[in-house]
């Protein structure tokens, strides 16, 4: 062994059993065989024990290692002159220290700050697992009591009354045909008011059959002093497109009763649905020619202030629960607004209503 060289750094060849830092791992060995009758024809087999065991064979005259890992190596060279003959084994015992991150200790805090991590990590999951699902049955509890309230609502007992106050005015003139027919349409608005009161979402086709019963009682009790329409985008897919349940219903009611029951002449109703593709936005517009919600609120004998619509306090409730409950599409947006006009004398309230879908 002529020369050893670790990083740079030359070392004494005829030192044995060297220790080296991890760092240290870029080792080079230089040798040489002397055979005066090979004329320099001399070859080389060698092998590291402990990086690999089989043997190999060179003619260069240096070996360099330039990145060995840790470990413990014998160096084994042997030279062969040009006749074949061999020579003793040189041995080199050699020692590359572990680094850091392959010691025992290290290992063992690893291994227990892996372990707390994954600890940690289920735990938190597991802790947002059920904060997501109390959430979800605190907001399912609410929903289910608006719900409930909005039904009790919608059903007023005063709705209730008049109707059944209607029918009977019919049965007692002897009108069988209309009490009939105010029988059947009352029947078929409280069959689809229950029907429909478990569930969260209805489509809009069911939402039109509902609109439409509901307005032509309310028509028949005003003795048809107002007129209704109901548009459509014929875009729309009535049957796909869903729409809350008992949402649109009390801003109809409310509409209809502080808007056209306070109109001179003749009343109008406009419900309209719109698509709104780009925003992805069933938009729902109910419109009367009723005083304004400005004239009726700043009227202090207003029934208005004194008695606000329970149905719809209890629908913009269901509104705020429903775009909490659907937290990662658009919310729901309502809009109110005064239509009057000073210059053409025209009055009445919009109400629009932006569905996501």
């Amino acid at each position: 062994m002529t020369a050893i060289t670790v990083s740079g750094r030359p070392l004494n060849p005829l030192q044995q059993n060297l220790v080296l830092k991890h760092k240290d791992n870029n080792i080079s060995f230089e040798y040489s065989g002397i055979s005066f009758l090979s004329e320099g024809d001399i070859t080389y087999r060698y092998r590291i024990k402990g990086l690999d065991d089989h043997w190999k064979t060179t003619r260069e005259s240096v070996l360099t290692y330039p990145s060995l890992p840790s470990g413990v190596y014998t160096l084994e060279l042997v030279a062969i002159n040009k006749f074949r003959d061999e020579s003793k084994v040189l041995q080199y015992h050699f020692k590359i220290e572990k680094s850091i991150l392959e010691t025992a200790w290290f290992r063992m805090i690893a291994a227990l700050i892996t372990v707390l991590s994954i600890v940690l990590v289920v735990r938190y999951t597991i802790r947002l697992s059920h904060r997501k699902e109390t959430n979800r049955i605190k907001i399912d509890y609410k929903i289910k009591s608006l719900e409930q309230m909005a039904l009790r609502a919608q059903m007023n007992p005063h709705f209730i009354f008049n109707c059944l106050n209607s029918m009977q005015q019919y049965i007692l003139v002897g009108d069988v045909k209309k009490a009939n027919f105010y029988l059947s349409k009352f029947s078929e608005l409280v069959r689809e008011t229950l029907n429909n009161a478990s569930r969260i979402y209805i489509s809009l086709e069911e939402e039109l059959s509902y609109l439409t019963k509901y307005i032509d009682l309310e028509r028949l009790q005003l003795s048809n002093t107002f007129d209704y329409e109901i548009e459509v985008d014929p875009e729309l897919d009535q049957k796909k497109i869903m729409v809350p349940n008992m949402v649109l219903q009390p801003y109809v009611e409310n509409a209809i009763k502080h808007g056209l029951s306070r109109v001179t002449a003749h009343g109008r109703l406009r419900v309209r649905f719109g698509l709104l593709r780009e925003q992805q936005i069933l938009e729902c517009i109910v419109e009367d020619n009723g005083p304004g919600i400005e004239h009726v609120s700043s009227n202090s004998k207003s029934p208005l202030r004194k008695d606000r619509s329970k149905g719809m306090s209890i629908t913009g409730k269901r509104i705020d629960t429903l775009n909490e409950l659907s937290s990662q599409v658009a919310p729901i947006k309502l809009r109110v607004r005064d239509i009057s006009n000073e210059h053409t004398g025209a009055t009445g309230t919009r109400i629009s209503i932006d569905f996501p879908f």
